[in-house]
Parts: C-alpha cells; sequence; structure tokens
C-alpha cells in the first residue's frame, strides 16, 4: 500500500511573488497561471486562471488600476499604460 502525502500549493507549484504585483502574486503549475490576492488573514483569493504569464499580466495590471476607485477614462488609460509600462520592462511582456 502507498501512502501520498497530501502536498501544499507551494510544493507543486512555482510562486511568481514581486513588490511591483503586491497583493497580487501568480501560481505556475507547469501549465496554467493562477492570479492570486494574499487576504487581511494570511488566505488567498484565486483571482483568475491564465493560459500565459502575459495575460495574466494584463489582467493584473487591470487590477492595479482598479485600487483607484475613481477615475475620468483619460486617467484610467494613463494610469492603466503606466502601469503596463512598468510591468513590461520588469517581465518582458
Amino acid at each position: 500500500m502507498t501512502i501520498k502525502r497530501k502536498q501544499s500549493r507551494e510544493d507543486s507549484q512555482t510562486k511568481i511573488q514581486d513588490e511591483s504585483i503586491a497583493p497580487y502574486f501568480i501560481y505556475f503549475d507547469g501549465t496554467t497561471y493562477t492570479l492570486v490576492k494574499e487576504k487581511n488573514n494570511g488566505g488567498e483569493d484565486n483571482i483568475g486562471y491564465y493560459t500565459n504569464l502575459s495575460n495574466a499580466l494584463k489582467s493584473l495590471a487591470k487590477l492595479l488600476v482598479n485600487e483607484s476607485k475613481t477615475l475620468t477614462i483619460t486617467e484610467f488609460i494613463k494610469k492603466y499604460e503606466e502601469v503596463m509600462n512598468k510591468l513590461s520592462e520588469k517581465f518582458e511582456i
């Protein structure tokens, strides 16, 4: 009889964590990128699942922009472009 130890999420996946995307991070299981937000109590909320890193980072950029709750269209576009430029420079997306 074989007993398999239950693997934790971090044991079976690569965790991509960087101060420029905090409080979010990304798990990569070899196939799928899972965008996650850390909860205040130490837990995690899965935000979305992506087939490539570029799409996960684009979604993340929208979430970071959305932290400013009231923006004009021009402000939103400018802020989104700023966030995407920062991520593009750092992660080459």
